[in-house]
């Protein structure tokens, strides 16, 4: 049993006579989880027996609170770590109601011992949970129950400087630390403008790439699995480039730990470079460098002090760089003296 709680008083735990509360109980020989009148966490047999936490809550703060069953023997957990252990072999009436915040049914007297405060996401299990699950559960906090607890990761030379032009070669990580499978997942990764994927190789599911973004169709990631996927990308244009992944699931996943990731690339460009020069008689030249995703466009003008410039000419590369030569047929008229290369995304 594992539940989130908030006591209405750092001192009185119920308004009732008996004093201790009842966070989630059955009836009579049934069995309950309550706080006692000191504050700590109490699993019984009621109208019977009982096993105490060795730790308690005295404030009024949210805390998570859970006690598992492993034959017979009881561990308590207050916000993920350990508040104490031991053995109990209780015969349980499992005939009754349960209630959360009171007892199901009155035991004395008129009194049903209802908890003074707040209680949450209160839940009970088929089995025993690890001390693990219940640290990663305590730890979703108000993100929800963490029916998974996936993350994605990024590995590789990111941090050092990319030269414009290179590969950058990366691995997206996507792990399932919970311990029951996660369907339906799929992980959407962005990518600066202009950049182009020359490599991607997912370990399952499928990809899809559109204009600035490869979504993963990861599928379900079973527990304790991680999932990979191996990436080659091209910038095209120096500066600082944010990179970023976002995991998703289905419906039915609420997902906890760490479901996207934000990185920064540093890409080195080298500076542009025009060159002019005159093949022949009257034939003015003008060579550059290109890059994927740009274009180029040469114009000339007669003068410096005004903007009006007429065009000459045109290139682009679709398949990375490459070198480009325009030429301007009326370079012998001598009005014609200044000459620009306009640089535009594609």
């Amino acid at each position: 049993i594992e539940t989130w709680i908030k006591r209405g008083s750092a001192t009185q735990p119920s308004l009732s006579n008996q004093g201790y509360a009842a966070i989630f109980a059955g009836g009579l020989g049934n069995y309950s989880l309550v706080m006692l009148t000191d504050g700590r966490i109490s699993y019984s047999q009621v109208g019977t027996s009982r096993i105490d936490s060795a730790k308690g809550i005295a404030d009024t703060n949210w805390h998570h609170v859970a006690v598992t069953r492993s034959a017979d023997r009881f561990q308590f957990f207050i916000d993920g770590t350990d508040a104490g252990s031991g053995p109990y072999s209780p015969t349980l009436t499992l005939n009754t109601p349960f209630a959360i915040g009171s007892l199901a049914q009155s035991v004395a007297g008129p009194g049903f011992e209802p908890f003074f405060g707040q209680i949450d996401e209160l839940t009970v299990y088929n089995r025993a949970l690890t001390s693990g699950e219940i640290s990663q559960i305590f730890n979703a906090y108000s993100n929800g129950k963490a029916t998974g607890m996936v993350s994605v990761f990024v590995s590789g030379a990111i941090s050092a400087p990319i030269p414009l032009g290179t590969a950058v070669e990366y691995q997206l990580l996507v792990t399932n630390t919970f311990s029951q499978p996660i369907n339906s997942l799929h992980l959407t990764h962005s990518l600066p403008k202009g950049w182009t994927v020359a490599t991607e190789t997912p370990s399952q599911g499928s990809l899809t790439n559109s204009p600035g973004s490869i979504r993963w169709e990861i599928g379900t990631l079973g527990a304790g699995a991680t999932a990979t996927l191996n990436l080659s990308t091209l910038p095209n244009f120096g500066g600082q480039a944010l990179l970023k992944a976002v995991l998703e699931g289905g419906p039915d996943a609420n997902l906890g730990g760490s479901p996207e990731v934000e990185f920064t690339l540093s890409v080195v460009g080298q500076p542009f470079k025009v060159q002019l020069f005159q093949a022949g008689s009257g034939d003015l030249r003008v060579r550059f460098h290109m890059v994927s995703g740009k274009s180029y466009e040469l114009q000339r003008s007669t003068s410096l002090t005004t903007d009006s410039w007429s065009f000459v000419g045109d290139s682009h590369s679709d398949s990375g760089e490459a070198d480009a030569e325009l030429f301007d047929p009326l370079a012998g008229d001598s009005q014609y003296l200044f000459y620009r290369v306009v640089v535009t995304d594609r």
